[in-house]
């Protein structure tokens, strides 16, 4: 007896707590998108943009620069990030610590890249696309076909890109597609109060229709099916998400419903989340994550980013850790800091690691790691608890790779 209520009990613990949980950081925003560059995942919101160096589990803000402006996306290449806002682009070399703008007067809502394209969405005024094809240098308006208002979101597969437009009927809004890296455009699909949220895997697109559920495309945008809610509550659909077979939509007072099956039947996913206002979702290390958007006062007190393992919601099997690619240097984080960071590397193969942090002088102040390491992505802390606040380098020497970065030490 004793032992059936034991088991009992373990699974209804069990069941309980396979939820969402909130993070830790980001209470009372509204967030707009996620991203991710290496080891860093960064969060877009009302107040500027928060990043988190653990997977999510703990949110710090790092928007020097835009601090409590709108930013509204994120568009990321090896060496820059790209920040859409409601006063136009600001890019950062820094891994986000500082920024910069680039473009003006201009309400950006959105990004993609393909190749060395990036084209950003304006989602104010009459709308338009800019287009840049020296990764961010220069901007030029593309908007040969587009109707004049709003762009809300796109997406891209080598010179095709397709755009979500905003209007009322009997204006030409929905989804448009360029197949000349956005050249001149066509519409796809027109829609009564048009698209608001794009999300693409290879030919598969998914487009949210705010009230009246979402289209999907399987030929990359050329044709539409409208999947006529299947299961989804009759409330606004604000985003959604593919990852694998997967499609996650965010519902503005719904929660977050999933499918599997391309939108034929939709499913809540919804255990233990307190805000059901959702406005963005991200899959990244075998969680899913949940942005919400703050509507109510009383939405003050509420954590912003929710997140759950992904295995608890779909037959996703946990990923393995993949070799890197090349070796990588990561701006170390926090960035200023005080008493300490953390640096992380990466290394493709076997070798005989240095990892050294210098003064401003060249001087050597100590020795962070001499030793070889198998391949793999490393982890190191840094504690500057007796160094004076100033500039500091730390470097790496792993064969014949070699480089350098800045770091700060801030009391």
């Amino acid at each position: 007896m004793r032992i059936g209520f034991a088991v009992i009990f373990l699974l209804s613990f069990q069941i309980v707590n396979a939820q969402w949980k909130p993070t830790n950081g980001l209470v009372g925003f509204t967030v707009n998108s996620f991203a991710v560059k290496d080891s860093t995942f960064f969060v877009c919101t009302d107040s500027g943009i928060y990043s988190s160096s653990d997977k999510g589990m703990n949110w710090l803000a790092m928007s020097n620069g835009l601090t409590s402006l709108k930013v509204n996306a994120l568009a990321i290449t090896k060496e820059t990030i790209f920040a859409g806002t409601a006063a136009g682009i600001f890019n950062s070399t820094d891994n986000g610590s500082n920024w910069l703008s680039v473009l003006t007067n201009t309400s950006i809502s959105s990004f993609t890249i393909s190749g060395t394209n990036i084209y950003a969405g304006v989602n104010s005024g009459v709308g338009g696309i800019y287009r840049s094809t020296n990764m961010g240098i220069n901007w030029v308006i593309i908007n040969t076909g587009l109707p004049s208002l709003p762009v809300y979101s796109l997406v891209s597969k080598d010179s095709c890109v397709i755009a979500a437009i905003v209007g009322e009927y009997p204006q030409p809004a929905g989804i448009y597609r360029s197949t000349n890296n956005g050249s001149s455009w066509s519409i796809a699909t027109q829609l009564p109060e048009g698209a608001c949220a794009l999300s693409s895997s290879g030919d598969i697109v998914f487009a949210t229709l705010g009230l009246t559920g979402v289209v999907v495309s399987t030929n990359n945008g050329l044709l539409w099916t409208w999947q006529n809610l299947n299961g989804l509550p009759q409330t606004f659909v604000t985003s959604i998400f593919i990852y694998g077979n997967y499609v996650f939509a965010g519902l503005q007072g719904g929660g977050v419903y999933k499918t599997a099956n391309l939108g034929q039947q939709w499913i809540p996913v919804n255990e233990g989340i307190e805000n059901k206002y959702v406005s963005a979702e991200y899959v990244w290390r075998n969680y899913i994550y949940a942005g919400l958007r703050k509507f109510y006062v009383r939405d003050s007190s509420n954590n912003a980013v929710w997140c759950r393992p992904l295995s608890e919601i779909t037959n996703i099997k946990t990923e393995k850790k993949e070799v890197p690619e090349d070796f990588v240097l990561e701006q170390n984080y926090p960035n200023p800091f005080n008493p300490s960071t953390n640096i992380t590397y990466s290394l493709p193969l076997r070798e005989f690691v240095t990892l050294k942090v210098f003064d401003i002088l060249g001087k050597e102040i100590t020795t962070l790691v001499n030793e070889e390491k198998p391949a793999g992505e490393y982890k190191v802390q840094f504690n500057a608890t007796n160094l004076p606040t100033g500039v500091y380098f730390y470097r790496i020497n792993s064969g014949n790779y070699t480089e350098t970065k800045k770091l700060i030490v801030l009391k």
